[in-house]
């Protein structure tokens, strides 16, 4: 009733001795013009009705306009004077596609602001090419008040494009089509409240069910309502046959489904082909025509996706060769200061399961193994959901400890006299002499691999300031590596007597 009331608004605003500011701001704003308030991102459309409209959001307008040149900006008291519509600006008929971001279904529109849902994939590619999905606007969900549902589109040929796109052109020309489908829709409405004053004969029944359900896992879309006639519903792979329940506002009404009568309130299992499958619902009373519902039910074909994605690692090494989906077999080579070898893989297949070793493991996440002392394989095993299997090997090489990696790459000292020798990896014990005056020595020991530990006078450190008494000083400098060996270095110090 609220597009029915809009032009009663308008009236209202006259008879209210409002008019003269309207029409004022109409002579300076005709028509079509665009406006916009001082400030505000708000745009309105100017009617002929002498009303604005407002944009609901940035997608909707783009539906109409291209860029925003043709927008005025008027100033705050003057744009109050013309009234705001208690409808909104709508989606450009014709031109794109509709979804909101509360569901999936995607909908043609139609004139006068109405919603027809696509049957299929194959509709929408039909009206609009194979980038069909790329013509679809997303819009709030409550935005959906601003429209009206009508019967849904089963082929693209029932829908015609181009004639909704001519004949409403402007903006002007889309309100004509919603006001004149809800000034029907008013009348009839009237017409039912006069009638409701009259005697009212017993009514029959009608061809109507009152409930339908089905014993698939999935839920209907959209949800039942008696009056709607057509249901999507989706069924896994493994759902072979479906059972549908149903109930009749008639009593004695003859139901058949998919081609056999109901007894009772079940029909008997109805085997579900791979695809689609169209199964008619008839409903048939003494009192007048039958009522044919539809379910269209989309059987899942099992994946048989037994593929991994994606498979990375935490080692340093990279796998050899690098992944591949089609690759089985891979080396990996695992550093001696490795402990752990972590796995990530990732199915290609969002319904296949991963075993690593045997263990289920979540696509994506880490599966981690001890580094083995000796070469040993890790297996994956990727399950589809048709059955099929495939199986990953990675071989894993474990690396000895290189003697070296015990070994220091430098040793200084901030004495004035030198080592007594020059400094060599696999020398272990050195010589310094410090003058009476050098009561401390800063000691610096880099180790030749990264992963060794230093410690320098019992404190982890690769530089550490150390206090030298009068006489002999010795400095033990160790460097070890996670496997436990290790190689000590001894620094011998002798302090002059002042």
């Amino acid at each position: 009733m609220k597009k029915a009331h809009a032009r009663i608004f308008k009236a209202v605003i006259i008879a209210s001795g409002l008019f003269l500011p309207v029409v004022v701001f109409a002579n300076a704003y005709p028509a079509g013009t665009l406006v916009q308030e001082v400030g505000q991102p708000t745009i309105f459309y100017v009617a002929a009705d002498g009303m604005r409209y407002q944009f609901p959001n940035h997608a909707t307008y783009q539906t109409w306009y291209r860029d925003f040149r043709r927008v005025k900006t008027v100033p705050s008291e003057e744009l109050k004077t013309a009234p705001v519509a208690p409808d909104q600006v709508t989606v450009h008929p014709g031109s794109v596609l509709v979804k909101f971001t509360d569901t999936a279904e995607v909908y043609a529109v139609a004139n006068g602001a109405v919603l027809r849902l696509l049957a299929r994939p194959e509709v929408g590619q039909g009206l609009y090419g194979h980038q069909w999905r790329d013509r679809t606007v997303i819009l709030p969900k409550n935005s959906r008040t601003d429209y009206t549902i009508g019967a849904p589109i089963l082929e693209a040929g029932s829908f015609d494009r181009n004639r909704v796109v001519v004949t409403s052109k402007t903006i002007d020309q889309e309100l004509e089509h919603r006001y004149s489908s809800a000034a029907a829709s008013a009348e009839v409405t009237t017409d039912a409240k006069e009638k409701a004053l009259e005697p009212e004969p017993k009514k029959p029944y009608g061809a109507t069910l009152t409930a339908l359900n089905t014993s698939l896992r999935a839920p209907f879309r959209p949800y039942f309502h008696p009056d709607t006639r057509y249901y999507w519903l989706t069924a896994d792979n493994d759902e072979a046959a479906v059972q549908v329940f149903v109930a009749t506002e008639d009593p004695r009404a003859r139901v058949s489904v998919a081609g056999s009568e109901v007894r009772g309130s079940s029909s008997a299992p109805i085997p579900l082909r791979f695809g689609v499958n169209q199964i008619p619902i008839r409903v048939l009373t003494q009192y007048g025509p039958e009522r044919v519902y539809l379910l269209i039910i989309t059987r899942k074909r099992a994946d048989n996706n037994a593929l991994l994605k994606s498979l990375a690692e935490n080692l340093d090494a990279n796998l050899e060769p690098a992944f591949h989906p089609s690759e089985l077999k891979y080396t990996l080579r695992a550093e001696f200061d490795e402990p752990l070898v972590t796995l990530y893989p990732v199915a290609d297949s969002g319904t296949a399961v991963i075993h690593i070793n045997g263990e289920v493991a979540a696509s994506g996440a880490g599966f981690s193994v001890q580094t083995p002392r000796t070469p040993a394989k890790i297996i994956i095993q990727v399950r589809a959901q048709s059955g099929t299997e495939r199986r990953y090997e990675i071989m894993i090489l474990p690396q000895l400890v290189p003697s070296a990696a015990t070994y220091l790459r430098s040793l200084t000292l901030d004495l004035e006299d030198r080592l007594g020798l020059e400094f060599s990896p696999t020398q272990t014990h050195y010589y310094a002499r410090a003058k009476a005056n050098e009561e401390r020595v800063v000691v610096t020991a880099r180790p030749r691999h990264r992963s060794a530990r230093v410690i320098i006078d019992s404190e982890e450190t690769e530089s550490k300031s150390v206090r030298l008494f009068t006489g002999r000083n010795e400095i033990p400098i160790k460097v070890l590596v996670q496997s436990g060996q290790e190689t000590i270095y001894t620094l011998t110090i002798d302090r002059a007597i002042e």
